[in-house]
């Protein structure tokens, strides 16, 4: 399906502005609503049961393992076992665990199947041969972006785009690939961080790519002049899924991801937003910062984190 995102009640008098649909995933939405746990907060006991003996450093630490290595330490040992994306159980030496949880997730499993800190920082991979080449290094969740057409015919096209379409990035969530396109070809973009700029995709428009720390990730529109904010009327995005269906909140204007079997919500997609993105300028900061001549003007400017 396509989702159509009218720019028109948003150009009126501002000079630069921003549309942002970010796709966040469910998980990141229900691990929000978990409490964060002091260091401090009070302790779960543990399990009254005699603890057997078991060797050190042999695979990761069950309960009852790390327990018995607290008790012989005398510090907090980590459970390996109950870890999470969002939490880490430990295992004190007074045989009381201690659960620490983030509201955001705060590791992935790595390339190796390890526990590793999130890292969205974005780089480009050359040998991808469908197009989207741009990933990040340790997301919470599977996300890849278009590495641009950069003359290479088709390759920059991305698999199964529709015809004269973009395959301008995917996300997974919980099992499904959530697919946007763009309606047309994509320059290369410039990286910076976790963001990726796709300059003048449109005459004074730029487009920019997020990956997102909840999850998913956050697209934006940066209109750059008054001729681009009177000419630009309406763009129209692809989206798919696989084994999913889209259900679209006429009073909200988001979109909905279901499961197609269990109907179950896997992702969200909000309403699109306009502000004026005028920032300060680091070298004169009691004037707003205007310029959008290069990529690095544009992405100073503010509230472009997605």
């Amino acid at each position: 399906m396509t989702a159509p995102r009218l720019l028109s009640p948003f150009v009126r008098t501002r000079t630069r502005l921003g549309v942002t649909i970010g796709l966040v995933m469910a998980a990141a939405l229900t691990a929000a609503s978990l409490p964060l746990i002091p260091d401090d907060e009070k302790p779960i006991a543990a399990q009254d049961e005699p603890v057997a003996a078991i060797p050190a450093g042999i695979g990761p630490k069950d309960e009852a393992t790390a327990l018995q290595e607290a008790r012989r330490t005398g510090k907090d040992v980590l459970v390996d076992r109950a870890t999470t994306a969002f939490s880490q159980l430990f295992a004190r030496p007074d045989g009381q665990l201690r659960d620490v949880t983030s509201a955001l997730p705060q590791r992935a499993k790595d390339e190796n199947g390890q526990w590793a800190p999130i890292d969205n920082t974005l780089s480009l991979d050359p040998t991808a041969t469908d197009g989207l080449g741009v990933i990040p290094a340790n997301p919470p969740e599977k996300v890849r972006f278009s590495g641009g057409d950069k003359g290479n015919g088709e390759k920059g096209k991305g698999a199964g785009a529709e015809a004269g379409a973009t395959v301008l990035a995917e996300a997974e969530a919980k099992g499904h690939t959530i697919t946007y396109t763009w309606p047309g070809t994509l320059p290369e973009p410039v990286l910076d961080g976790s963001r990726a700029l796709y300059p003048e995709v449109s005459p004074g428009v730029d487009l920019l790519l997020v990956a997102r720390q909840e999850g998913g990730l956050g697209l934006l529109l940066i209109i750059k002049n008054r001729e681009a904010a009177a000419t630009v009327k309406a763009l129209t995005y692809g989206l798919r899924a696989d084994g999913a269906i889209f259900r679209h909140n006429a009073e909200t204007g988001g979109l909905s991801v279901l499961d197609a079997a269990t109907q179950a919500e896997i992702a969200n997609i909000p309403t699109s937003m306009a502000w004026d993105s005028a920032g300060k300028d680091p070298e004169s900061p009691e004037k707003p910062q205007l310029s959008t001549a290069t990529s690095a003007d544009v992405l100073k400017l503010s509230g472009l984190s997605g």
